[in-house]
């Protein structure tokens, strides 16, 4: 997988590094942890400060644009970024939803 375009922008305000990239890749679709992995590498950036956003391919190419987070602390990322994205990443545990508990209905006469 080859780098071919990084662009960089700092958010102060949230206290992160908003990275979009472009990447060619040959075979199947690369898998989020291998982006994730070669993008940070790239970057110097620690792993588990980063979550990655938003990938997309193009139908017949073999090229993927990328859009990754990468943030000064982990109370940051876990404060901004929503869960799903954390729980996606394996940075948090799944919570199990409750279930509700169905009220007895009673028969009219």
């Amino acid at each position: 997988m080859e780098t071919e375009k990084i662009e960089k922008k700092k958010n102060e305000l949230l206290g992160r590094l908003e990275v979009t990239s472009i990447l060619n890749y040959s075979g199947a679709t690369p898998r989020r942890e291998e982006i994730k992995k070669t993008l940070c590498s790239k970057l110097a950036a620690n792993p588990e400060l980063a979550v990655l956003v938003k990938t997309e391919t193009s139908y017949g190419k073999q090229v993927l644009k990328t859009l990754l987070h990468v943030y000064e602390s982990a109370e940051q990322m876990k404060k901004i970024e929503p869960n799903y994205l954390l729980v996606r990443e394996k940075l948090v545990a799944k919570q199990e939803k409750k279930k509700k508990e169905k009220k007895p209905t009673e028969k009219k006469k």
